[in-house]
């Protein structure tokens, strides 16, 4: 019952990392690398609720900030699953 905040990026992949995959195949994109990090759909919010936590799911950004704002106020485990594309991608810091 420690009340932490957890917020969990959900885009259902590791796409953050597509650069190493297409790297692995020598630059060449082809439908065997989305195998590698594409992943079946997890309701992550729905798991804490199942746990005891509460379980927040973000699907649009005005959502955000009442989120966090619900998940703090809670005094519990909380978990905020934000929603996000799988094609957004943070630009890597070392390339400026």
């Amino acid at each position: 019952n420690i009340p932490t905040v957890t917020v969990v990026n959900n885009n259902n992949a590791l796409n953050q990392e597509t650069l190493i995959f297409k790297q692995a195949y020598g630059g060449k994109p082809s439908k065997k690398q989305g195998e590698m990090w594409h992943f079946s759909e997890v309701n992550f919010a729905a798991i804490a609720e199942s746990m005891g936590a509460l379980g927040i799911r973000v699907t649009k950004p005005a959502e955000l900030r009442s989120a966090l704002a619900q998940a703090t106020s809670s005094a519990r485990p909380a978990v905020v699953e934000v929603m996000s594309d799988i094609e957004a991608l943070a630009p890597h810091p070392w390339e400026g």
